[in-house]
């Protein structure tokens, strides 16, 4: 089956016109690893740094923004996932950095044109994309398995709460992805218990280029490691 014939066998015979209306305004349709997305721009051609967080304190949103620029200015492309718009430290670190951002959003793209055009326009210039996997609804999960499958690497920042609702790091740690704490986030109870399982903590993009490669992998127990030191612990304790 054909791309332009899968996407239409998703959407009810009477809502068919959107995807074609959605064509029309030039929203592409495309499929990373496996999900089908609507997106504008340009998809990233290469793995790229993942740059997310729910902590927003001045000293994290001022890290976002050195990671993403580092990470730019170095040649990597910038993924982050779209929380009330994305982050607009990473959107300006990209910028800054000479480098493209791609933006994945969980809710769909209509919504986010209406809402955020003004983020839309601004991550199109730096010749990056916003990928979305629904039109219009909202799908947290697609999002998380889209960013991934195009990243590298993800530093992070994130709270209790944020981790009990998504499990994006846990997924990253599942999928063989390097994870790093920023150490501004470090204030958070949640990223302290995961540095005492052995996570690197980074300043900044650049400095955790010179670390070793930190795979966390599962065991046959269903554990997990970092440089080799295996722990079971973490899904129970992150609470």
């Amino acid at each position: 089956m054909e791309l332009h014939d899968y996407f239409r066998s998703l959407f009810p015979e009477d809502d068919g016109n959107e995807l074609e209306r959605a064509e029309s305004d030039g929203i592409g349709i495309g499929n990373i690893g496996g999900i089908p997305v609507f997106y504008r721009g340009i998809l990233p051609e290469s793995e790229g740094v993942l740059i997310v967080s729910s902590v927003h304190s001045e000293a994290v949103i001022r890290d976002i923004y050195i990671s993403a620029l580092e990470a730019a200015s170095s040649g990597m492309d910038v993924i982050s996932i779209g929380d009330r718009g994305g982050m607009l430290s990473a959107i300006k670190g990209a910028e800054d950095g000479g480098g493209r951002m791609h933006m994945v959003i969980s809710e769909g793209m209509r919504s986010y044109e209406m809402n955020h055009g003004w983020k839309l326009r601004r991550i199109l210039l730096t010749g990056g994309s916003v990928i979305a996997p629904l039109l219009w609804g909202r799908d947290e999960a697609a999002a998380r398995a889209i960013a991934l499958f195009l990243s590298s690497h993800m530093i992070t920042a994130a709270s209790g709460r944020y981790l009990r609702r998504n499990d994006t790091i846990l997924q990253a740690l599942d999928d063989g992805i390097d994870v790093f704490i920023l150490r501004s986030s470090l204030t958070e109870g949640a990223m302290r218990e995961i540095v005492r399982e052995g996570c690197p903590v980074v300043d900044s993009y650049s400095s955790s280029q010179e670390l070793p490669k930190v795979i966390a992998y599962p065991s046959e127990k269903g554990c997990y490691g970092f440089h080799g030191a295996r722990f079971g612990i973490m899904r129970l304790q992150w609470d």
